[in-house]
């Protein structure tokens, strides 16, 4: 039994008693005065009340442990059969899994380093490297990410972790690499509409709107609710001088008023649209 389990047993078996023994020196004064003295209720309350608080603080934790079986379904694509056969290294996986998703990422990221050779199959490994990846690239060191994407790609081609790659290397300014890996994220999904997206949102910095459209478009296609595709549409239409479409997507109720004041203000930060 860990430390932190003794430490909430002592708590509450203490605060059990004094309410315990609260409550019998009230009995005990009832049963001599034939009343209750107001200041020892207001007593007893006060400390009934502090127990309860305490005892709310100790077992409800937003940070709380997850189960495996809720992270192998949200981390599908990387963990859903990541150590099936290692009880005690599955254990520490997801713990690290854990203090990944509270952004705990130092703490994550040397977990899993421990793990890493106690990872023997392919599978068990892709999950670690990729989680490695994932830490770094949330912690913003993406080289690292970048490191650890391409290890754990070169286990199991990943369209996710291309993805992901080329958000590491948006962020650094390589477009040319983000697109690269963005297209390699497509070659093996052609149903990654996040990637699609992508691919718009670095063409149309780049003043290619033709392209961006042809990316946007399909994206959307895959995805009819993706953000930055429907309003890349409009943008696009505006920006290669598609005005009756651009006048229709406007109207036709895709986009919702958020997404207009976005559009309107990337035409006039790019200065289509006079301020």
């Amino acid at each position: 039994m860990n430390k932190k389990k003794i430490v909430r047993i002592i708590t509450v078996t203490a605060a059990v008693l004094l309410n315990c023994a609260m409550a019998f020196l009230l009995v005990n004064e009832y049963e001599k005065t034939g009343k209750i003295d107001t200041v020892s209720i207001i007593r007893t309350a006060a400390i009934f009340g502090g127990t309860v608080i305490t005892i709310v603080k100790i077992f409800y934790n937003p940070g709380v442990t997850r189960s495996q079986q809720f992270y192998r379904e949200r981390y599908k694509q990387y963990a859903e059969n990541a150590f099936l056969d290692d009880k005690g290294n599955a254990k520490k996986f997801f713990s690290a899994l854990d203090a990944y998703n509270n952004n705990k990422f130092e703490k994550a990221l040397k977990m899993l380093k421990g793990l890493l050779p106690k990872a023997d199959s392919t599978t068990d490994r892709f999950a670690v490297l990729s989680f490695m990846g994932l830490v770094c690239h949330d912690w913003g060191m993406y080289d690292r990410a970048i490191e650890y994407y391409d290890k754990a790609i070169s286990l199991k081609p990943s369209s996710e972790l291309y993805s992901n790659k080329g958000i590491c290397y948006d962020k650094k300014g390589n477009m040319e690499m983000a697109i690269e890996s963005y297209k390699e994220a497509i070659a093996i999904d052609p149903n990654n509409a996040t990637a699609y997206s992508n691919v718009s949102q670095l063409a149309m910095s780049d003043g290619e709107f033709k392209t961006a459209l042809i990316y946007a478009t399909k994206a959307r296609e895959l995805d009819k609710n993706l953000k930055p595709a429907k309003t890349a549409i409009a943008i696009c239409f505006f920006a290669l001088d598609m005005m009756e479409d651009y006048e229709e997507y406007m109207k036709s109720g895709i986009l919702s008023a958020e997404e207009k004041r976005r559009v309107v203000g990337y035409l006039k930060y790019m200065g289509f649209i006079e301020e």
